[in-house]
């Protein structure tokens, strides 16, 4: 005989929805009779396919009007009452389910605040047209400063109407600039030099005078100032124009005050003119023009380039690559990709929250499956069924949404005054408030929610069987434990899957938090000054108000210990081609190094600790032989571990003129080296002070009784220089805290995503497994009727409840292992990924311990007592 085939079960139950109960045997059947003939004649596949075309035309045809006419039962207050009334019945599960999706909803609405805030455009361009220009050389390090001659050669040639770039502008900064004038006295400010065209890429407006012009010929150099400047100096934007400023020496009329919501290219508030002849490093930014490409902007700027200037890597054309400017300044080279795949994770947590609230209705759905099985008899039509199911749902995606938008504008507040308080500069573009994603994210989670968490309990609800809930005993297993173990399986897959992502990423963040921290660096108060021209033009000049000032610094009374270095430990020096000289093939590319110039008191003063040879010494003064001090990494680098004393050193890019060569004297550890990808030491440098003296100087001091640096600096420097200001002053634990605004960020992000999945993966174990277990009390209380001993259920239970987790793990933890390699192109450690199986195992145990035990002391007598 042969097999009938079967309809579709779910068309056959959303037609049988869509249509009136007097009408829907006859329609139904007519289908399933024309269903058997289109599969014998033309193949099941074909049958299913019109099956389910015919099901979704009665949906739309009749889908509505069936709606309209139940919507007032629907509504009805006493189905509401009832669905209210059911909720309280469980008050445990209902609240679970609540702060379920209440953290589910709050944790992709911060996280995606915080990423478009990241990656929001610059006011004035929603379509990210402005874009900024960076040279690769060989090794693919991103260079950003190009020579005047070749930002002149891109203005003539590669910038028109014609050309994929429609304006460009180009900007210089020297670092913290000395400021003085008005009502303030010297401070240190953040300025730039930039030509007329960076104004015209973000069509910014004076509030008060003009901008300058490319042939600006007033008596002295322009200068605009941002508003917030113009009242801290002048009082007021309109007081500003034609007042004099003195940046670094030079005096500079004020032409012009933008509106203090303005601060390109990151948080700046002066913008002066270019000055002839002053050359260096200019950073290029363009705009796009409608509907032009990037890389059609690389390759037209690559060749007006060709042949002007120098070029990393010789003589041929540059590297060029062009991306969006925001984007750009915040990504860094190691983990361009990290942003971009936030998103997605954050997809993962909605879904893996929505299976959450789903096991948690679908297990209190089985709980309730005799309740209705015998209502339906009785009276009670299914779709009241399906409807007193699917407003409980509401009622709880109501209550979930609200404590989710509350809770995540909460965390969001939290984590952006932690982030933006690391950081040394915030980019003034950047909008950290909730978003059109942010509220879709939370839209699709509570749609998600309805659909999976009500709808499908109240599919499974309407089709309770009367015959099988009579025939169900009190020793009978409860219904549906396979599909609860599936649904764990899923949750846990999906946790470990996060969790192993979200463990590289922040091992990546805490390795790069913890730079320097290997130093000695309690006590230590720091403070930056920078040598400028005209005062201090050349070496010779540096080199001696450097040694006035650690002359007059160190006899202050209130100094302990006292050191000076062109860069802090734990900090980025300058990174430089440099290595051994008979070791570099003629042609080849010298590898970077961190350069570091100090004085003899720097490595001592923060605890370095010598490997060979000797430390940098009060002899190596400017007329002796140059010398260096490397550290393990360098030497290692070479391959010149027990022969580096006395091998000579080149340093390319380091000096004008020739590269600077020096002999290595002694070899110290890494720390202080700004370390690289999870934490591997990098090659480090360290020059004397008075052989290389920097422009930018960091003073590091010890004070006794707490005395201030700034009284420090007033006592002892005011009377060598009164006009040289002190900035950036704070302990070094805090400088280097504030250097890692990037790590800190993702950090914050995936430790909310990492404890947002633990949470989710406790509650949701927790739920299904109380159900399960509670619905297998009676079963339970027999089995110790007859001997069973309560330690006896306690194993059998845990070992049941963890059957579903160990495939979980098995499941989820690879992916999340190469999603993870993906996510940060780095040889993470093993440890990382080791953490994710335990921290899922603890969880587990603690969501699945606390039922399984509570039902093994069950009483037998109560038990039978029932039955």
């Amino acid at each position: 005989m042969t097999r009938r085939r079967a309809v579709p079960g779910a068309a056959a139950f959303l037609a049988g929805l869509a249509v009136p109960r007097a009408d829907r045997a006859t329609l139904l059947g007519d289908l399933e009779e024309r269903f058997a003939r289109r599969a014998a004649a033309r193949g099941a596949p074909a049958a299913r396919r019109w099956y389910w075309e015919q099901a979704l035309r009665i949906v739309v045809i009749l889908g509505p009007r069936r709606v309209v006419r139940a919507l007032p039962r629907v509504i009805a207050p006493g189905t509401a009452r009832a669905a209210f009334r059911s909720l309280l019945r469980a008050p445990g599960a209902s609240l679970a389910a609540v702060v379920t999706l209440g953290v589910g909803i709050a944790a992709p609405v911060s996280i995606f605040a915080l990423a478009d805030g990241v990656t929001a455009s610059l006011p004035h361009d929603r379509e990210n047209r402005v874009v900024r220009v960076s040279e690769v050389d060989r090794q693919g390090r991103v260079r950003m400063g190009f020579p005047s001659a070749v930002v002149d050669a891109w203005a003539d040639e590669a910038v028109g109407s014609d050309r994929a770039l429609v304006e460009l502008g180009a900007f210089r900064s020297d670092g913290l600039l000395s400021v003085a004038g008005g009502d303030v006295g010297a401070r240190h400010e953040r300025g730039v030099y930039a030509t007329p065209g960076v104004f015209r890429l973000v069509d910014v407006d004076p509030v008060a005078g003009r901008l300058y012009a490319e042939d600006e010929a007033s008596g002295l150099p322009a200068v605009v100032i941002r508003e917030d400047l113009a009242e801290e100096r002048f009082g007021g934007a309109r007081d500003a124009p034609g007042q004099v400023l003195g940046i670094d020496r030079e005096d500079h009329v004020v032409v012009g005050v933008l509106p203090r919501s303005f601060g390109f290219p990151v948080d700046h508030r002066l913008w002066m003119q270019p000055l002839d002849g002053g050359d260096g490093a200019w950073s290029v930014a363009g705009k796009l023009g409608p509907g032009a490409s990037a890389s059609t902007a690389a390759q037209q700027l690559a060749a007006a380039a060709a042949g002007v200037g120098p070029t990393p890597d010789g003589p041929e054309s540059r590297r060029l690559t062009v991306g969006s400017y925001t984007e750009a300044h915040f990504s860094s080279a190691r983990e361009p990709e990290t942003t971009r795949r936030i998103g997605a994770l954050s997809i993962l947590l909605v879904i893996l929250t929505a299976v959450n609230v789903a096991a948690l209705m679908l297990a209190r759905g089985m709980s309730r499956s005799r309740v209705t099985a015998v209502r339906l008899p009785v009276g009670a039509s299914r779709f009241q069924v399906i409807a007193l199911t699917v407003l409980e749902g509401l009622f709880l995606a109501a209550a979930g949404g609200v404590l989710g938008l509350a809770l995540g504008q909460a965390a969001l507040q939290m984590m952006v005054r932690y982030v933006t308080g690391q950081a040394t500069i915030v980019p003034y573009w950047l909008d950290f408030s909730p978003g059109a994603r942010s509220f879709a994210m939370a839209g699709l989670l509570t749609t998600l929610t309805l659909a999976v968490a009500a709808l499908l309990p109240a599919i499974r609800a309407s089709r309770a069987s009367f015959d099988g809930a009579l025939r169900r005993t009190a020793g009978g297993r409860a219904g549906g434990a396979r599909a609860m173990a599936w649904v764990v399986g899923v949750e846990v897959a999906l946790s470990c899957f996060l969790l192993a992502v979200s463990s590289v990423v922040v091992e990546e963040a805490l390795n790069r938090l913890r730079t320097g921290t290997d130093f000695v660096t309690q006590g230590v108060v720091t403070g930056r000054f920078i040598l400028e021209p005209p005062g201090y033009a050349g070496l010779e000049a540096r080199r001696d108000f450097l040694g006035r000032l650690e002359e007059a610094v160190r006899a202050d009374p209130a100094i302990q210990s006292l050191a000076l270095a062109s860069a802090l430990p734990g900090k980025e020096g300058a990174v430089v081609p440099a290595g051994i000289v008979h070791l570099q093939v003629d042609g080849g590319d010298l590898p970077p190094a961190q350069v570091r110039s100090v004085d003899p008191s720097f490595l001592p003063l923060l605890g370095g600790s010598i490997t060979t040879g000797r430390l940098i010494s009060a002899a190596d003064r400017a007329q002796a032989q140059p010398v260096a001090v490397v550290n393990e990494a360098f030497v290692g680098q070479e391959g010149i571990m027990n022969d580096a004393i006395g091998r000579e050193i080149v340093i390319d890019r380091l000096m004008p003129g020739a590269p600077y060569t020096a002999t290595v004297v002694g070899v110290v550890d890494d720390r202080g080296v700004t370390p690289g990808a999870m934490g591997r030491g990098q090659p480090g440098i360290y020059l004397p002070l008075d052989q290389v003296p920097p422009a930018s100087t960091w003073l590091l001091v010890r004070t006794r009784d707490g005395t201030s640096l700034f009284d420090v600096w007033k006592r002892s420097v005011a009377p060598l220089d009164p006009h040289l200001p002190l900035g950036d002053v704070l302990t070094l634990e805090e400088t280097l805290r504030r250097g890692h605004g990037a790590a800190t960020l993702f950090m914050s992000i995936f430790l909310t995503l990492g404890g947002v999945t633990l949470f989710m993966a406790l509650v949701g174990l927790h739920g299904v497994h109380a159900f399960t277990m509670a619905g297998r009390a009676k079963e339970i209380g027999v089995r110790r009727a007859l001997g069973a001993s309560s330690g006896q259920v306690l194993r059998e239970g845990m070992r049941k409840g963890l059957g579903p987790v160990w495939l979980g793990l098995l499941v989820g933890l690879p992916p999340g292992v190469l999603v993870a390699r993906s996510v940060m192109p780095v040889e993470s450690s093993v440890r990382s990924w080791l953490l994710v199986p335990p921290l899922l195992l603890l969880t587990s145990l603690v969501a699945v311990w606390w039922p399984t035990w509570r039902t093994s002391l069950v009483e037998p007598t109560e038990v039978l007592r029932e039955l």
